[in-house]
């Protein structure tokens, strides 16, 4: 019988840190300063605005920008395209939260698109699986030790992969109740 499975897209299946590193290079900008700009603006526009952030920078600096944006799959991990393939006669849906048209550009210029539905959301992703009717027939795999425990406490037949990726930017958050701990997506399932 077919899953359900949701799977994250920053830490999960993209090199999020890699990307901003790129973007801050191109910028000539330290990661740091990159970061604290990022969450100025965040801060600013109650969730991050690319387009805000970059409208004051210089046209070519702007055009840098827009140009690690549009060649994102750069940054998808190697074994991405393999695992979701390999999962392929599964629903599969990509959730991934942040700024919704950031992550979309990010996940259609990846080249995924094509293996999943996207989903984005500025909401926690327990209220997404809510949505869900038959919750054992879920595989939910995230890099968040947080989301994880927060869908485990209200769905614990929810199947959770816990991806720890050695330069994923969550791998040292708290988590207690996945299912399985990955270092990468070289699994079957």
């Amino acid at each position: 019988m077919p899953k359900t499975i949701i799977i994250d897209f920053d830490h999960t299946l993209f090199n999020a840190q890699l990307f901003k590193k790129a973007i801050a290079k191109a910028l000539g900008m330290s990661l740091a300063d990159w970061e604290k700009d990022y969450q100025k603006n965040k801060k600013k526009f109650t969730h991050y605005n690319y387009k805000q952030q970059i409208k004051n920078l210089p046209l070519a600096n702007q055009k840098k920008f827009l140009n690690i944006l549009k060649n994102s799959n750069k940054y998808l991990y190697k074994d991405a395209i393999i695992f979701l393939r390999s999962i392929k006669n599964n629903k599969i849906i990509l959730l991934s939260k942040g700024e919704p048209s950031l992550q979309e550009q990010k996940i259609i210029n990846s080249g995924v698109k094509k293996y999943l539905q996207i989903k984005t959301t500025d909401r926690p992703k327990v209220e997404f699986i809510k949505k869900i009717k038959n919750k054992e027939n879920i595989i939910f795999i995230n890099d968040r030790g947080k989301e994880i425990d927060e869908i485990k406490k209200v769905y614990p037949n929810v199947y959770v992969i816990w991806v720890r990726r050695t330069n994923g930017q969550y791998k040292n958050e708290p988590c207690k109740k996945y299912d399985k701990k990955v270092n990468n997506l070289k699994i079957k399932l």
